[in-house]
């Protein structure tokens, strides 16, 4: 027998573990299959819309004399995409021998290990993402005009960098401050994109725990 995600579920979620109707079995079986799917579809498609956004806005910012700004974005997004396929290979490290209760389970340990794994890093990620901006913004003829009108502006103003120190301090400020709320900000993208799918898949799993007890 191959290792699909089907013949996971052939198995049944309770074994020997417990007695169920074989239709409710079925049932949780088929709901299973469909949420599991899903997921996995939308992590490929979510890692497949980056890499398209990178190229566009390489594409882009060449076109309009930012380069170093679509460089570092390129780069950026696609580290991000090769993290993502790397972490998804790992779910090839679930044993696909067991109960696809036990399967489910092993399943929502690795969604909560991701979790965990990227809120650590986009703490990492947004802040560069945000220095990312200012650095190609900052090596481009656009960049040059913004900080020729704030020397003009500001003539008395401290200079650090080629820029008013005042705006040092503020790019200061938030890159920080996307460092302490990244998580936050990640999760919420979380929620936004996949929170029913997993909400579903929580439920699915309560409910087969309610079935074997």
């Amino acid at each position: 027998m191959n290792n699909s995600i089907e013949s996971i579920w052939e198995k049944g979620f309770l074994k020997q573990d417990a007695l169920v109707a074989p239709q409710v079995n079925n049932l949780y079986d088929k709901k299973s299959i469909h949420i599991i799917d899903k997921l996995k579809k939308m992590f490929k498609i979510n890692l497949q819309a980056i890499v398209f956004s990178s190229l566009v806005i390489l594409a882009v910012t060449l076109i309009i004399g930012v380069p170093v700004l679509g460089i570092l974005f390129f780069i950026l997004l696609n580290w991000l995409v090769v993290k993502g396929y790397k972490e998804m290979k790992k779910l090839n490290t679930i044993d696909k021998s067991v109960s696809s209760y036990q399967f489910l389970k092993s399943f929502d340990r690795w969604m909560k290990v991701q979790i965990e794994d990227y809120t650590r890093f986009y703490k990492l990620f947004y802040p560069l993402f945000f220095l990312s901006f200012i650095i190609g913004i900052y090596f481009s003829t656009f960049g040059d005009m913004i900080l020729a009108e704030l020397l003009i502006a500001f003539p008395n103003s401290h200079v650090l960098f080629g820029m008013p120190l005042f705006v040092v301090i503020i790019f200061t400020v938030i890159t920080t401050a996307l460092g302490i709320f990244a998580g936050a900000l990640y999760r919420l993208d979380v929620n936004l994109v996949y929170g029913n799918t997993i909400r579903k898949l929580d439920e699915i799993i309560n409910d087969m725990e309610e079935l074997r007890n």
